[in-house]
């Protein structure tokens, strides 16, 4: 027996859309975690024809799956050639905007960004920017800062990306342009077409005056009801190729769930399925908990590797995995429904590269859930720790809405489905870094 939620759901793969003011989770590809600033327009159009290209059956892509964003990130500012580093920007001294504030696009890379845009449309794909970057930042606060409030060229940007034909916007919170309001207000304003803004530590943290460094928003500022100004924002620190890291960013969702909501999506950063550091079974523990989160889905491998390519697909095209994501009931973003008491300590990377390094402590093991219908939740168990849950996690499946007695479960990866007495559940045994992703159900 087929759960309804995933009866409900069951032509995803062929009427999956991510929707310009974000009603669902956005879905799509970033440039950053694999390529960081060695990128160029061949290398982003081969990442569009790849997004787009047949990945199983029945005419299946990414892109037709809901994948169907393509971001350029921070190397289009970067004057020399697609391999140089560091980045030296091409403005007025040594920024990345020229002596009349419009951004200098890297001819060299990107010879015609517009040609870029029109390829990607044509495809079928939404073509993302990258702003306030924090490539030649200390150049950009020198020429365009102010020294107590926002500076940057908010409004040129603006103009420059709407008339290119860019569909949406990173916005970072290096660079002096610094103020998230000034970007929903210029967006806003722009050429009427709806675009999308993701808000990555443009904050104040709360200060009225500035200069303001990266920062995530406060609780506070993202309550309430309906959009709030941008459609995504990010609540953690760079996402790093380590499972440890992914699990710290994961914990930094759970103040903002309760907020999380369409067209203002908390974002624990991109995906890191694909990446060779991450084993396969670190990568669905991994992307079940973006799942189970709302959080928008961004990959970060390179499309154009067969390796990587084949061993994400296997994970980040389950139809079923992607409804979960996408669903919205009753106000639920996802929740912790338990979490263990006893900790351990940590070594979390942060970053692309991996080369930042903090101590965390996390549980050794969490559940996490979301409802889905009025008698349907996701469950999420995972094992943290580092060591074999031998006698698994149990999960008290009486306190979720519609059970009583028996309960039947749906596995997120496999479809299978069993009855078990639901008060006295408890998962197989759970090797390290492992989890157990499926959906309950009345039986």
């Amino acid at each position: 027996m087929i759960a309804p939620f995933f009866v409900a759901c069951a032509l995803l793969s062929s009427t999956a859309a991510v929707l310009d003011d974000a009603v669902t989770p956005p879905m799509g590809w970033r440039s950053w975690n694999c390529m960081l600033n060695d990128i160029s327009q061949i290398r982003i159009e081969q990442q569009i024809d790849a997004i787009v290209a047949h990945i199983g059956g029945d005419n299946v892509s990414l892109a037709s799956l809901g994948y169907n964003r393509i971001g350029i990130d921070g190397g289009w500012v970067c004057s020399g050639p697609a391999s140089d580093e560091p980045c030296v920007c091409g403005g007025v001294n040594g920024s990345y905007h020229n002596s009349a504030g419009n951004p200098v696009i890297s001819s060299a890379r990107f010879p015609n960004m517009s040609a870029l845009a029109a390829h990607a449309h044509v495809k079928g794909v939404r073509l993302d920017w990258y702003g306030n970057s924090c490539n030649c930042a200390k150049q950009e606060w020198q020429m365009w800062g102010k020294a107590s409030a926002n500076g940057g060229n908010v409004a040129s940007d603006v103009a420059t990306l709407t008339s290119i034909g860019f569909d949406g916007i990173k916005v970072d919170g290096c660079g002096p342009a610094h103020d998230i309001a000034a970007w929903v207000r210029a967006l806003a304003a722009a050429d009427g077409r709806p675009l999308l803004l993701e808000n990555c530590g443009d904050n104040t943290d709360g200060q009225k005056t500035g200069p303001w460094t990266w920062s995530v928003p406060r609780p506070q500022d993202v309550s309430g009801d309906g959009p709030c100004g941008f459609h995504m924002y990010r609540v953690s620190t760079d996402i790093a190729p380590q499972f440890v890291s992914t699990m710290y960013n994961l914990q930094q969702m759970i103040p903002f769930l309760p907020h999380s909501r369409p067209s203002c999506w908390a974002y624990p950063d991109m995906l890191q399925v694909g990446n060779a550091r991450l084993s396969d079974t670190e990568a669905r523990t991994h992307f079940a908990a973006w799942c189970i989160t709302s959080s928008p889905l961004v990959l970060g491998h390179d499309l154009t590797d067969a390796a990587s390519t084949a061993r994400a697909t296997l994970i980040v095209s389950n139809t079923r995995a992607i409804a979960i994501n996408q669903a919205w009931y009753n106000r639920s973003a996802g929740y912790v429904l338990w979490t263990s008491l006893e900790l351990f300590n940590a070594s979390a990377e942060a970053g692309a590269r991996g080369n930042r390094m903090h101590t965390v402590t996390l549980p050794k093991e969490q559940v996490w859930a979301k409802v889905l219908t009025a008698t349907e939740t996701a469950i999420l168990a995972i094992n943290l720790w580092n060591q074999t849950a031998h006698n698994g996690i149990a999960v008290d499946l009486t306190v979720l809405p519609g059970i009583v007695g028996a309960a039947r479960l749906t596995d997120v990866w496999s479809g299978a489905s069993r009855v078990v007495h639901a008060a006295t559940f408890r998962t197989a045994v759970l090797p390290p870094h492992a989890s157990d992703f499926f959906v309950v159900s009345p039986a």
